[in-house]
Formats: structure tokens, C-alpha cells, sequence
């Protein structure tokens, strides 16, 4: 695909897109086009046509190009407009055949500080973006009208992503997180527990809410729940392994039936005032992959984004993840394509991403008790060091979601749970026979900190 960054005409309120790889520097402008929310100057990924208006999904400014290719001050116009409306240089003299020749992929890049035309950019290349000076720290998308800060998103997972977790993952630089799966039916009828697990928080933003339905009518209705519970998007999950969902004809089970999930991300896209994605696999088994077909009919039925995980549905959690499926469906697609499955490590997260060609990664049994995979993988992107958190921060950090898990669950439940939340703190530790063991004696929260503090130091 293309890329490109972004026209703006010389008229500040009008803005529009190309295509783009999106990757955003540390500053931003602040000039909306009056049309939609993106920012004159941002650079974006991919577009989506709404009532014949383009959309951004990278917001992002090329200011920093300036002093890089010219080494005049980052105020001082790089191109300016001729009488006529073609390029010019400075000198008036039209485009520079050294621009070309030092940035081969390169085209003209207007004067941005008069809110003009930005040239077009052919290059795929992640190190040819690094080269001019954008970090890959700093990669962000947008899905529909949601601003996501970076590439790295919070899996759905059972009985893990509530709102504690999601929290926690958020504060440690996760750009999006997703609760977990919920039954449509029960959202629908706005089940007790349903509307528990759909709490959600300012400091956990933005948040996707997860749904399982077979039957379009009943995703709509839970999508419409999951907007008003304050969620930024709901997300419609096809592909669960688990036994008792695809018995029932849920969840993974639809990975077959891609006419099926199109009609009901299409029913959810109707009656959300959200953005709608969607979580799918390879296809049902090794020998049927459907993807690619269930990502075009779902961008075509108004999907905002598609998380990709790369097994099928038979293979459930059990050998290596296939990331080739990734990047066929994102050659398929224009909507932001995610990709999960294996990311066990910050460099497992890094190579990923720059193999696929993927807009984002899901990280979801690899944060389990190690919510700094985010932070590492921020790191490596932008090329910074980071230190592996000390023992005493990994307790603290431990004692922090123990606490918050007891204040939204209560203590009953917040104590059934405790060991397995804890031992995934602890896994690593040379004493973790004695943690384990300790940990099934815990009835408080004095008691955990004594336990902690004798194992965490």
C-alpha cells in the first residue's frame, strides 16, 4: 500500500488524508480540521471514507523534518507556495532534485507552517522513518474516533482483564486495553454481574468492552450497553476456543461463517455510537483459513479495526503462533490490523511488529504478573534503556492489584482469587515453593505484606 502524509490545504479548517505508515514524532499541532477530529499536520496510517470525508488514524506532526534535511531552525519554511500553486523551494527555484536523491521514496514536503501540501511517501521502511526522526516510541493509530497512544494493546483474557488488571496494564504503557469476554445475551439483559465486569475508569482509557453472540440482533443489543457503560468501543469476540462457547455456536465457532460475523459486526455498527472491532483467528482449523474473507467482509460491514490472533480455532493455545496470517490480512484490509498470539517477551512484542507490517500487538498471558513488558517494549521501540524492575517494585506492584482486586471484587472473591494472581508475581523468585505455599495461608491484607516483604527483597 502507499503511504503518504497528510494534505492539508492552505485553508487551516479544511484537512484532508492519504494513506500513510504513521509514525508520529514527539510534538503535535493542534488545528482541527472542522470536519473531523484531525489535527493540520498529523500524519496518518490508513483512511476510512464516512460520508465521502476521510479519517485519520495517526495523529502526528513532520515539523522534526526541518532541521533533518535542511539544517535551517525548525521555524523556518522548508517549501514555499508559488503564485501559481505549483512547489517551489525557497529560492523559487521548484523541487530540489537532492531531495530525491538523499531520501529516494521521498516526495516535496510543503511548507507546513502555512498549513499547505505534505508529499507523498513511499516507503514501508520502518528504519527509513527512525532515520528522519520518528520514534517508534511514539507510534500510535487511530481506530475510528478512538486516539490509541501506541501500538501495544491489553488482550482480552477470562477471569484476568477486569478493570484491576486493565489498570494496572494501562499505567505500565499499554495504548488500549480490552475487558474480558462477556456473554451478548447476558449484557443484553443487563445481568448483575455482566454490569460489574463492565465497570470501567478514567485512568484505564481508552477501553474496549468484549462480546460473544451468534445471533446479530443480540450482539446489537449488548453493543448498545457497552457504549453507555462508557466504554470508547465495543469489540465482538470470533474467536474463543474454549469448548463450551463453540458448542453453542459462539466465539470461535464463526470463523467458518464469515457472512455470519460480517451480518453482526454490521448490526453492532448500527446502533453503537462506538467504534465496533473484532477479535478473530486464522480460521476454524489449519486447513481452512478464512482471515482474510472475514476481515474484507467486516471492514466492509463498518468494523473499525480487526485483532488477528495467528492460530485457528483447533489449534486453541498449543504450538507457535503463525504471524503470516497477520500480514495477509493486513495487506487485505485498509481498517488498523492487530495482531496476538506467542508474545511472551518485550522482543517477542518488537519482532512481531516489524515482520507482519501490523498496526498494533496484543499482549496477553505475557503481562500476567509482568505488566513491565509494556514499558520494555515502549522502550526498545524508541531505542531507550530500560532497567528490569527490582524485587521490591515488583511487590509493591503486587500488593497494589491485590488491593484493588479486594476494593472491585470484594474480599470474598478477591481471596479466591489471590494465589493465582500472586503467583504470577512470584513465579520467578528462587523461593517461589515457599511463596506458593505461604500464599494458600493468606486471609489479609497484613498478612500478604508480611509475606511479601519476606520474599520480595
Amino acid at each position: 500500500m502507499p503511504c503518504a502524509l497528510v494534505v492539508c490545504d492552505a485553508a487551516p479548517a479544511r484537512v484532508h488524508c492519504l494513506s500513510t505508515y504513521g509514525w508520529r514524532p514527539a510534538t503535535a499541532s493542534r488545528i482541527r480540521c472542522r470536519d473531523c477530529d484531525l489535527v493540520a499536520g498529523e500524519i496518518v496510517l490508513d483512511v476510512k471514507a464516512i460520508g465521502g470525508h476521510r479519517h485519520p488514524l495517526f495523529p502526528a506532526t513532520v515539523d522534526l523534518l526541518r532541521p533533518l534535511i535542511t539544517g535551517r531552525p525548525a521555524d523556518a519554511p522548508l517549501f514555499t507556495h508559488s503564485e501559481g500553486g505549483g512547489f517551489t523551494d525557497t529560492k523559487g527555484q521548484g523541487i530540489p532534485q537532492w531531495w530525491a536523491k538523499r531520501f529516494p521514496g521521498l516526495g516535496p514536503i510543503y511548507d507546513l507552517k502555512r498549513w499547505a501540501m505534505v508529499g507523498v511517501v513511499r516507503s514501508r521502511d520502518r528504519d527509513f522513518w527512525q532515520n528522519l526522526g520518528f520514534s517508534q516510541g511514539n507510534f500510535g493509530m487511530r481506530i475510528g474516533s478512538i486516539s490509541v497512544a501506541n501500538p501495544l494493546v491489553l488482550a482480552p483474557m477470562e477471569e484476568h482483564t477486569s478493570l484491576p488488571l486493565r489498570r494496572l496494564m494501562h499505567r505500565h504503557g499499554a495504548g488500549l486495553v480490552i475487558g474480558e469476554r462477556l456473554d451478548a445475551k447476558d449484557v443484553a439483559a443487563r445481568d448483575k454481574r455482566a454490569l460489574k465486569l463492565l465497570a470501567t475508569a478514567a485512568d484505564e482509557r481508552p477501553c474496549l468492552g468484549q462480546v460473544s453472540s451468534a445471533d446479530p440482533d443480540e450482539a446489537a443489543a449488548a453493543a448498545r450497553v457497552v457504549a453507555e457503560c462508557g466504554f470508547a468501543g465495543v469489540d465482538l469476540n470470533f474467536e474463543c476456543p474454549i469448548r463450551r462457547l463453540v458448542q453453542r455456536g459462539e466465539g470461535g465457532a464463526l470463523m467458518g461463517q464469515p457472512e455470519r460475523i460480517a451480518a453482526i459486526v454490521a448490526a453492532c455498527v448500527r446502533v453503537a455510537d462506538v467504534p465496533v472491532t473484532l477479535k478473530i483467528r486464522s480460521g476454524p482449523d489449519d486447513q481452512h483459513e478464512t482471515a482474510v474473507e472475514v476481515a474484507q467482509r467486516a471492514a466492509d460491514a463498518g468494523a473499525a479495526a480487526v485483532w488477528v490472533h495467528a492460530r485457528s480455532v483447533a489449534t486453541a493455545y498449543a504450538g507457535p503462533a503463525d504471524w503470516a496470517v497477520v500480514e495477509r490480512v493486513k495487506a487485505a484490509v485498509t481498517i488498523p490490523v492487530g495482531g496476538s498470539g506467542g508474545i511472551r517477551t518485550a522482543e517477542d512484542a518488537i519482532s512481531r511488529l516489524r515482520s507482519s507490517g501490523a498496526d498494533a500487538v496484543m499482549i496477553g498471558r505475557g503481562c500476567l504478573g509482568n505488566p513491565w513488558i509494556f514499558t520494555r517494549v515502549r522502550a526498545l521501540l524508541s531505542g531507550a534503556a530500560v532497567p528490569a524492575p527490582s524485587l521490591e517494585e515488583r511487590g509493591r506492584t503486587l500488593l497494589w492489584l491485590a488491593e484493588a482486586e479486594r476494593e472491585f471484587y470484594g474480599a470474598v472473591l478477591a481471596q479466591r482469587r489471590l494465589a493465582r494472581v500472586a503467583c504470577y508475581f512470584a513465579k520467578d523468585l528462587p523461593t517461589f515453593a515457599d511463596f506458593r505455599a505461604g500464599i494458600q495461608d493468606v486471609r489479609s491484607q497484613d498478612q500478604l505484606r508480611t509475606l511479601v516483604r519476606a520474599h520480595f527483597r
